[in-house]
């Protein structure tokens, strides 16, 4: 909980976390706006790696119409290394990618972001609804740590659509828009709901 006026996160993950939360808030165009990110932070992370130093910079204008007018991209790019530089006499606003990586800030959001667009369509989609009920991700988080957990730990010619894993979760949980959907969309085939709690 945070308590006071003007309070402002400054860890970057939790500012990548953020801004991720308020773009999966606009499911619709969502997908697009993250793959228009992507391109911007794999861009910088080639130019890095080439060695390349000289300043390179887009208009806010040209990422804000390939991003569909889906807030949180601002933040996104400013909390892994660009810098957003308002209108200046004569110029448009524009967007100046980073010169460096510090902290792995650009990687850590390329992996994520990966990671996100590789989901299918109806576990994308659900996970959009579950963005909006952040205060119960940390227990989905759990069981599905539970079933990485035993799925690591077992045989690995195990048939598991023969004898799912099994794992508990609450009623709460289950009722929550897109928890199901997403469980479902990630085939959990691979294990049963025994018991809502």
């Amino acid at each position: 909980m945070l308590i006071g006026s003007d309070v402002k996160l400054n860890s970057p993950s939790s500012l990548i976390g953020q801004a991720l939360s308020e773009i999966l808030q606009h499911p619709e165009r969502a997908r697009d706006s993250l793959r228009v990110l992507l391109h911007l932070v794999e861009k910088s992370l080639q130019r890095i790696q080439n060695g390349q130093r000289n300043s390179m910079y887009t208009s806010q204008q040209s990422v804000e119409n390939k991003v569909g007018g889906v807030p949180g991209w601002q933040a996104l790019l400013t909390a892994v290394g660009f810098r957003l530089d308002p209108t200046a006499t004569g110029l448009p606003a524009a967007v100046f990618f980073p010169i460096a990586d510090p902290g792995d800030r650009l990687q850590q959001c390329s992996t994520t972001l990966q990671s996100l667009l590789g989901l299918p369509h109806p576990a994308f989609q659900a996970l959009c609804k579950l963005i909006s009920a952040s205060e119960t991700g940390e227990q989905l988080i759990n069981r599905l740590h539970q079933v990485l957990v035993q799925l690591q730990a077992g045989d690995k010619e195990h048939d598991f659509t023969s004898t799912p894993i099994q794992v508990s979760i609450s009623v709460q949980l289950w009722r929550l828009p897109g928890c199901h959907e997403f469980l479902a969309a990630l085939g959990t085939v691979a294990f049963s709901i025994i018991e809502l709690l």
